[in-house]
Parts: C-alpha cells; structure tokens; sequence
C-alpha cells in the first residue's frame, strides 16, 4: 500500500532539528533520565498478570529494560493511545519538566491509529476475513495524520529540549504467517498496511538530525509466534520476550551514540640506541591525559605484580642502568590498566678480566711492569738451554769477563755504593782521632 509522503512538513521538522548531540552521560554519577511516550505496547500491557482496563505501568515493558535498566523512566503512555492522544501528552504542562530535563526519548505510537481506521476490533471479534480493499481508503487517511502528528510531537519536544535523541521504533505486523484462512488473511493485511507505514510515514525520519528508527518490524517479522502473545489470549501486545527485543533495538542505537574511548595505549622510546656506558632514559608517553598510576618494575611483569611494588615514573621517564626488560604500568582515572614491556639491551660497561689490571705504560700487557733502568735486574735462566760456566783466561794479568755465544747477554750489575760508605766510615774516623787528640792537648796544658 502506498502512503504519501511528507515532504513540505518533513523538511520544516529538518530545519527544526539540527541541534542535535550526542550523548554525552557515561560518567554522571546519576542515572540518565528517559521520556517514553507510546500506547499500550510502551505501558507493558498484560506482562503482569494484571489484564484490567486500568493496568498500572508494567515495570518490565521494554523502556525500563534499555541499557539493562540504566534510565530513570518516565513512562507516559497508556492503553489504546493513538498519535493524538501523545501530541496532547507533550504539550501538556504537567510534562514539561519532564520533557525539558530528558536525556533521550523513545516514542513508540502509531498502532491504534491504523488499528481504530480499519476496525480491526471487529474483524478480530468476528473472526471473519473481509476485503482488503475496503480498508485502504480508511488505512491511508490514518497514516497521513500519523505523519502530520508526529511533525508536531517532534516539533514541541524540539522546542523544550533541543539535543536529546529521539529513538522512533516503526510497527512490527503482529500477525505471522499462517495456513488457517483467517490468521493468513491477517497476516497479508497487517504486511500491506504495515510495511506501507514503515515506508512513507517513520523511515524519512531517518533523515532528520537526532531521530533514530528502531526497526521493530524486521526482528518481530517471522518471530511473531516468539514475541508476540497468540490467540485467543492477546494476539497484538509483545511476549516477556518480545519487550527484552524491542529494548535491545533501543540499547543499540544508545550504544551507538555513547562518546567512544580510544583504548588506552602506552608508547616507550629508549632516549637512545647507540651503545653507552652507563643508563639509557626510557620516555613514557601514553594517550590519556588523565593518568592516576605510572610505575616500573625491572623485568617481565604483569599487572598484579604492581599491587605490591613499583617505582613512580617522575616526568613521563625513568633511568635504566641494565640492560633487561622493563615493565610500564599505566592507569587512568577511569581504572583502565595498561601494562607495556620494553627491552634495553645498548648498555655497555667495562667488566676487566678479574686479576689482571689495565696495562701501565710501557706494558705490552703481560702483566709484567717495564723494568727501571736504574733498578738492578735478576736473570731469568733459560731452562731450554744448557748452563755453561764463564771461562776463565790463562793470560797474565787482569782477568775479564766475557760470555758465550749461545747465551744471553748478561747485565752490568756493578755499583760503587760500597766504595761510598768505606770512604765515608773512614772520614769518620779520622775525625774521632782528631778530637781526642785537641782533648788531651787541653788538659796538658
């Protein structure tokens, strides 16, 4: 069934809604508000057990399951609303303040408009299928004034609260796919009129800046049997089940405009990889500005290993004087851990051989000090070689001293320090003599 679209209106409702912004309520303390507005389908209707016609709101209708019970709901609906009935709710004073102050609305209506134009009480009642035909014209009229009513409800929620999102759910056709003649004849009329709607009437309002469509009609669609309650019992309102679906569709779209966190990241830069002697600077930079822990441990860690140790990292760096692994622990003011590993291995200190000492000038290394030229000297015989005593020569006078020649040249080790103290006692003597000799000529006298 083809509707008309809304275009004149539909574009005053753009013009009307470009202030829109996302959510923006992760971190309150508080709970976000919701405003649902909707017919019996938004009030729970016979989830409790409870099938009067006053039936309190169900505190397990799907507005209260959204975000696993996250909002504070306010849930203005009630069996048998249509669009107008709604329209009338938002510019009713008494909720206004509701309206002013919400995060984030759902609006769930449109049923009873095209239900109420076909007379669809009746024909369930008479449980007789009728001609398709003589529905249209009624059908068409009721989903035109659904679109003009819900300009108009867009229109003063925009007026009282600019930026919250508006989560619209298109109609699921309650009716599944049948062999008996009149549940089949239901299903055809429901898919005609239904999809028709969801069409023309609630998908342009994809297009508008903060309206979201949930799509109600293609998860109920063959799954009617699951979610929706059957005859003779309640063939139109959603099971426990279909209420946990429709808040699903709901929860996606809240997800979706959530302000998403980059995963907390931590980048390590040695302050060098060229070889030295003694540390290299590690640089710690990570991509939250709200760090509350920052720590290192020398070797392989892991997050648990930080409980009871670690080293505050000062400045965004820290000293390594190893070479090693390296464990960084990062933690933000949101309790995200982060652990980074880094391995420094360009730290080279000077480890001399144990028991043996740089060489001293002079040293070929051997260990063996340059000899003083001044310092007598012990030769070291030659074990490989057989000791042959000096020869001494029969010639008259002086004796001298000569060496062979298969052995090494000897050194001079002759010194006149003995020459030096004999010369020296004497001198000592003679003065002794001298002063006894001037004692007694004094006492001569």
């Amino acid at each position: 069934m083809k509707f008309k679209r809304l275009s004149v209106l539909f574009a005053l409702l753009l013009i009307l809604s470009t202030c829109f912004s996302s959510l923006a309520f992760a971190t309150d303390s508080d709970k976000p508000s919701l405003v649902a507005l909707g017919d019996s389908i938004t009030h729970g209707w016979n989830l409790d057990g409870d099938y009067s016609p006053t039936q309190p709101v169900s505190q397990n209708a799907f507005p209260f399951l959204i975000a696993d019970r996250g909002f504070n709901v306010t849930n203005i609906s009630n069996g048998g609303w249509t669009s107008a009935d709604i329209l009338a709710q938002v510019k009713n004073s008494a909720n206004e303040e509701s309206i002013k102050t919400a995060t984030i609305f759902t609006l769930n209506i449109g049923n009873n408009d095209l239900m109420k134009a076909v007379g669809l009480s009746d024909i369930l009642k008479n449980g007789t299928p009728v001609d398709p035909e003589t529905l249209k014209p009624n059908a068409l009229i009721a989903a035109s004034q659904l679109g003009e009513n819900l300009i108009e409800i867009f229109k003063r929620i925009r007026s009282l609260n600019p930026t919250a999102p508006i989560i619209l759910y298109n109609l699921y056709n309650p009716f599944g796919e049948s062999d008996i003649p009149f549940n089949k004849f239901l299903n055809i009329i429901g898919e005609d009129i239904v999809s028709g709607v969801n069409k023309d009437v609630i998908a342009p309002f994809k297009a508008a800046p903060g309206i979201f469509v949930a799509d109600s009609y293609s998860v109920f669609n063959g799954k009617q049997s699951e979610y929706v309650n059957q005859f003779p019992f309640d063939p139109i309102h959603p099971t426990v089940k279909g209420h946990q679906t429709l808040a699903g569709l709901a929860t996606g779209i809240v997800d979706s405009l959530l302000p998403k966190d980059e995963p907390l990241s931590v980048e390590l830069t040695p302050s060098t990889t060229e070889q030295v002697n003694d540390k290299v600077t590690i640089n710690v930079k990570t991509n939250t500005p709200n760090v509350t822990v920052m720590l290192w441990l020398p070797g392989e860690k892991v997050a648990t290993d930080f409980l009871t140790s670690g080293t505050p990292i000062i400045d965004n760096k820290f000293d390594a004087t190893e070479n090693g692994k390296y464990s960084i622990l990062i933690m933000d003011n949101k309790q995200r851990v982060k652990v980074q590993i880094i391995e420094i291995t360009n730290i080279s200190k000077d480890d001399p051989v144990k028991g043996n000492p740089d060489p001293i000038p002079g040293d070929s290394g051997s260990n063996n000090p340059a000899p003083d030229k001044n310092t007598p000297t012990t030769p070291v015989p030659d074990n490989n070689k057989t000791f042959q005593p000096t020869p001494i020569s029969t010639n008259s006078g002086a004796t001298k001293t000569t060496t062979t020649k298969s052995g090494n040249t000897l050194p001079d080790t002759a010194t006149s320090m003995f020459n030096y103290i004999a010369l020296g006692l004497g001198l000592m003597g003679a003065g002794l003599v001298v002063m006894e000799l001037k004692r007694r000529r004094k006492e001569s006298m």
